[in-house]
């Protein structure tokens, strides 16, 4: 029996408040809620029949000429229905179970269908897009693990070049800023490399959260230092300054 037609119910949320559903975190509340967030009533009345001019539209729930029932468009989308003949009230759900003399839930599906929203979907569906997702986001965190593996050796690398290069020459010698970072952060980033070769073959979403804003901060660091030529050696260093000052001169030269 049609609860909100028969006037025992006339509201849709009233309907699933009376059978105890607690929507707030239940499946049911999202697809309720999903369907009249994307359904204005003003479409729904029209696609199924129903004329509608300035908001008011004859009532389908009783015999009349003049035009009694006023569909209300709100901006929270939370639209409804009053009739002002037979007072009536509902949402667009309650509308659409109201002329198709139909429950709720297969009103809220029939909306879902006839607008083509997608909130219903069968099992079979969800398990598959579900499955699909999950490989996506396993590759993805593989690829990351990969790639992070690549940034975190390079940079030791680098740090155990800074110190070749850069180290004390006495006991009275100012520390270079670079071999101050060596020998600061090279423990920490072979110990950020342990752990990721450590978990290749375990969980790479753990490896992935428990390590990215580390990852992250050498990724940033390694672009800093290639911008501004810090893995080149002095030697290498003071041979490009070198042809650089050449090529001034030289394009000086032929001015």
């Amino acid at each position: 029996m049609n609860l909100l037609k028969t006037g025992e119910i006339q509201n849709s949320t009233l309907f699933f408040q009376v059978y105890g559903l607690n929507l707030k975190n239940e499946t049911a509340m999202y697809e309720f809620e999903k369907i009249k967030d994307n359904v204005r009533i003003t479409d729904v009345a029209e696609r199924y029949g129903i004329k509608v001019h300035n908001g008011m539209c004859c009532c389908p729930f009783h015999n009349e000429k003049n035009p009694s029932m006023k569909l209300y468009e709100k901006q929270d989308r939370n639209d409804n229905f009053y009739c002002f003949g037979c007072h009536k009230s509902g949402d667009a759900v309650g509308l659409t179970a109201g002329i198709f003399n139909i429950s709720q839930l297969e009103a809220a599906k029939k909306l879902d269908n006839d607008f083509g929203l997608g909130v219903f979907r069968n099992d079979s569906q969800k398990k598959s897009d579900d499955y699909e997702t999950s490989i996506k986001i396993r590759k993805q965190e593989e690829e990351w693990v990969n790639s992070a593996l690549k940034i975190t050796s390079e940079y030791i690398r680098i740090l155990g070049r800074w110190q070749e290069w850069y180290s004390p020459q006495s006991p009275e010698s100012q520390l270079n800023p670079l071999f101050a970072e060596s020998i600061m952060q090279k423990d920490y980033a072979e110990y950020i490399f342990d752990k990721l070769i450590q978990g290749l073959r375990g969980d790479n979403h753990k490896l992935y959260t428990d390590n990215k804003q580390a990852v992250m901060k050498i990724a940033q660091r390694l672009k800093e230092i290639y911008s501004d030529n810090l893995h080149k050696s002095p030697v290498q260093k003071e041979y490009i300054q070198k042809q650089n000052k050449k090529g001034m001169i030289k394009n000086h030269a032929g001015r």
